[in-house]
C-alpha cells in the first residue's frame, strides 16, 4: 500500500503568501478567478498546495502575456526590475 502525501494551505496561509486580505480572497473566489476551497471540518477550509501553485504560476503566464505587448524596452526593465536588478 502507498501514502499519499498532500499539503494543504489554508485562508490565512494564501493571504500571506499573495499579499492579499481575507475579504479580496472570498472576493475572487466569488468572481471565479480563485480555487474553490476543500471544507475538510465546520470552519475550516483548506486548498490543496498543487492546485495553488498552478493558479499563481497560471496568473505570472498571463502577465507575462501581458508584458510581451510593450516595447522590449519595457519588457527587459520589468523583468530586470522583478529580479532585483537595475
Amino acid at each position: 500500500m502507498s501514502k499519499i502525501e498532500q499539503i494543504f494551505y489554508t485562508e490565512k496561509q494564501i493571504c500571506q503568501m499573495l499579499s492579499l486580505s481575507r475579504s479580496t480572497l472570498w472576493r475572487l473566489r466569488q468572481e471565479g478567478s480563485f480555487l474553490e476551497p476543500i471544507k475538510i471540518s465546520k470552519g475550516r477550509k483548506v486548498y490543496p498546495a498543487s492546485d495553488v501553485d498552478a493558479w499563481v504560476k497560471r496568473v505570472l503566464d498571463q502577465n507575462a502575456n501581458v508584458q510581451l505587448g510593450k516595447s522590449s524596452n519595457q519588457t527587459q526593465k520589468v523583468y530586470t526590475e522583478t529580479k532585483g536588478g537595475k
